[in-house]
């Protein structure tokens, strides 16, 4: 936690803030009395300390080794401020695109709908529930089915799709002028898994 002088000092005094002290210093006996409702053998979120006096969240696993008479306990600590901080953007994404009057949604590169949001409710007609788990191929009138799979080749490829105008087909049978802008998603090693489709609200019934 960013400090080398840990000779001589007690662990709590070491990585724990001076609030949760006291309780610290009570866990050995407690996890012993309680051990089935707290952290031993799986992990649990605390609060730590660092040397500046900064407070990353830890992940902490404890682990009971009985010697003798006694026990040791092993703790294994993890800094996990990056994956925090990509919760918690992940979070800010979904409500930004959840509030969003574009029509948004995300699909795998075989086409299944994994988010539909407000705004894809109200340009196609379809609830969440009706649409995510299906195929993005019903909003795609027959006469277009071939788009689909010329747009994920060149997602694919690393383009981003800007600006594609074609129509779709809402629920109640008409179809609509739509720009699309299409975007790879990628996983955490980088590899492209979905893709983000956002349709802007500027859309008018085709003509007859």
């Amino acid at each position: 936690m960013g400090s080398r002088r840990s000779a001589r000092k007690k662990l709590a005094d070491l990585i724990i803030p001076p609030r949760y002290r006291p309780g610290a210093r009570t866990w050995p006996a407690t996890l012993l009395t309680y051990r089935e409702g707290l952290a031993l053998n799986r992990s649990i979120e605390v609060a730590g300390l660092r040397r500046d006096g900064t407070e990353p969240p830890l992940e902490i696993s404890i682990s009971p080794l009985k010697l003798g008479e006694t026990y040791v306990f092993n703790a294994f600590l993890s800094d996990i401020t990056e994956r925090k901080r990509a919760e918690e953007n992940r979070v800010r994404l979904a409500s930004i695109v959840e509030s969003s009057e574009d029509a948004i949604i995300s699909k795998t590169l075989d086409g299944i709908v994994t988010s539909w949001n407000r705004g894809a409710e109200r340009t196609f007609g379809y609830t969440a529930d009706e649409a995510i788990e299906s195929r993005s191929g019903f909003l795609i009138p027959q006469d277009r089915l071939d788009e689909e799979s010329q747009i994920i080749k060149r997602v694919k490829q690393g383009e981003h799709v800007t600006n594609f105008e074609t129509v779709r087909r809402r629920k109640d049978g008409k179809e609509i002028n739509i720009a699309l802008t299409i975007s790879p998603i990628k996983d955490g090693a980088g590899n492209d898994h979905r893709v983000l489709q956002d349709c802007p609200r500027h859309h008018r019934a085709k003509e007859p």
